[in-house]
């Protein structure tokens, strides 16, 4: 009898048991399917909220461009970028979050997001799809254009008299001096100007370090920028170089060693697709797929098999099939069409990734390396971001900017693990930044000028942080 009753307790505990586990799962899935519930409202809010903004958009240019054919309005300076901002807000569109952008003549608003990462030698600028910019270290020179030049290691937005430049399309950034190429056309440039780098026709005085910017006047249809230690070039959109500053070892190209202070029109070289520049030496990427370069040649960073300066373009010995190029201080490499990788120049730190620590005066291969899909080059290291988006890092690790928390060097392209999911990753002087594909921004590398924008200095910062600074 008593056994009956304890199984009989048994049971019902049991199915006490069963029901509170039924209840317990239908409230987890109850909550799962709340929280999906909300995500999915967040969504389609955020997207309807998107679509009501750009429906405002075409209405607002409409309506401009009839004003603008009757003269009722006349922009002036004002960009239809800054303009259609203006009349947003006007109609009481909440921005926060969202930026404004112009991508092939056409205007969108977009999640606010990371659009370029530039990284100098002391420090780091980036720039927004909403034409909005951040900078953080080295302020020295006027560097981070905020009106100062105090060091920050929280990041400060460009800005000029009016307040925070807000129509950016591109940004170029040297050692000590940058650039803005503005959608209006216009190009601004700030910092140190003691070989008549910024263009404005100036080196002493008050323009020797420009915490303000200037325009650069007697060039237009800017589309490209590379700098280097004391010298600018550009790129038009006719495909034609313009080149300033420091000429000392003809970096110019312009067949002197005098330095300019305004740009130089380089009328031989037309049918250029790209320009990139080291310390003392500039090179170009020909529509053709061939190379041209000029200026320092100490360690065959022309890649013409000598070591002479040369203040006139020269070819690149036996190199063509090159679909982007990128320069490190003396050293190039460029990639092939075919995602191999080819490399010249000095390789003290094994920077031409082909396992010696030997210069080379004309291309040779990268080894241990394929699929590439672009590549990007600091003082004496280099990454390059695969078709399947996998991160290949070599050369130098004096500041731990390989990312791997090693000072030792790497000579041939080495996988890099400490993050993952990369979207974007560029090296520049003796770090490294890369933009993973859920909008994190991750830095490593050279930080004593605070240039990673946490609020800290370290000489060496082996392992990424997140520089989630920058994006607020």
């Amino acid at each position: 009898m008593k056994t009956n009753k304890r199984k009989g307790i048994s049971l019902i505990v049991l199915i006490i048991t069963i029901i509170v586990m039924i209840i317990l799962a239908g409230a987890i899935i109850l909550s799962l399917n709340s929280s999906n519930i909300i995500d999915k409202a967040k969504s389609a809010k955020e997207a309807q909220n998107i679509s009501s903004m750009n429906s405002a958009v075409t209405l607002i240019l409409g309506e401009l461009e009839l004003d603008l054919q009757s003269g009722v309005k006349n922009l002036g300076e004002t960009s239809k970028v800054a303009y259609v901002k203006n009349a947003l807000e006007e109609q009481g569109f909440d921005l926060t979050g969202y930026g404004i952008y112009e991508e092939d003549n056409q205007i969108r608003v977009a999640k606010r997001d990371v659009k370029q990462i530039y990284v100098g030698e002391s420090y780091i600028i980036v720039l927004m799809n909403d034409g909005t910019a951040k900078a953080c270290g080295n302020n020295m020179f006027g560097n981070l254009l905020d009106g100062t030049k105090t060091q920050r290691t929280i990041p400060v937005s460009l800005r000029d008299a009016s307040g925070p430049l807000s129509d950016i399309k591109e940004i170029a950034i040297g050692h000590h001096h940058s650039f803005a190429i503005m959608n209006n056309g216009i190009v601004k440039g700030w910092g140190l100007n003691d070989c008549g780098q910024i263009g404005n026709g100036e080196t002493a005085g008050v323009d020797y370090a420009l915490s303000s910017p200037v325009d650069i006047t007697g060039i237009s249809g800017v589309k490209q920028m590379a700098l280097g230690q004391y010298h600018t070039a550009a790129l038009t959109k006719d495909g034609v170089v313009w080149t300033w500053g420091h000429n000392n070892y003809g970096q110019l190209g312009d067949n002197t060693t005098i330095n300019k202070k305004i740009p130089v029109k380089l009328p031989a070289l037309t049918g250029v697709k790209q320009i990139a520049a080291g310390n003392s030496f500039t090179a170009v990427l020909m529509n053709d797929g061939t190379v041209k370069t000029w200026g320092q040649n100490s360690n065959g960073q022309l890649g013409d098999n000598t070591t002479t300066n040369k203040s006139t373009p020269v070819n690149v010995s036996g190199l063509t099939g090159v679909k982007q190029i990128a320069a490190g201080s003396s050293f190039m490499v460029a990639l092939m069409n075919d995602g191999t990788l080819k490399s010249w120049g000095s390789n003290n730190y094994g920077q031409l990734g082909n396992n010696t620590t030997t210069d080379s005066l004309i291309p040779v291969e990268v080894q241990n390396i394929s699929g590439v899909k672009e590549i990007s080059a600091g003082r004496e290291h280099v990454v390059a971001m695969l078709n399947d988006g996998t991160v290949m890092v070599w050369g130098s690790a004096s500041h731990k900017q390989l990312g791997n928390n090693s000072t030792t060097s790497v000579r041939i392209p080495t996988k890099l693990t400490s993050i993952t999911e990369i979207r974007k990753i560029v090296a520049g002087g003796i770090g490294t930044v890369a933009l993973t594909n859920n909008g994190i921004l991750y830095g490593w590398g050279y930080n004593y000028y605070g240039q990673l924008g946490d609020g800290t200095t370290a000489t060496q910062q082996g392992t990424p942080i997140n520089m989630q600074e920058f994006l607020k």
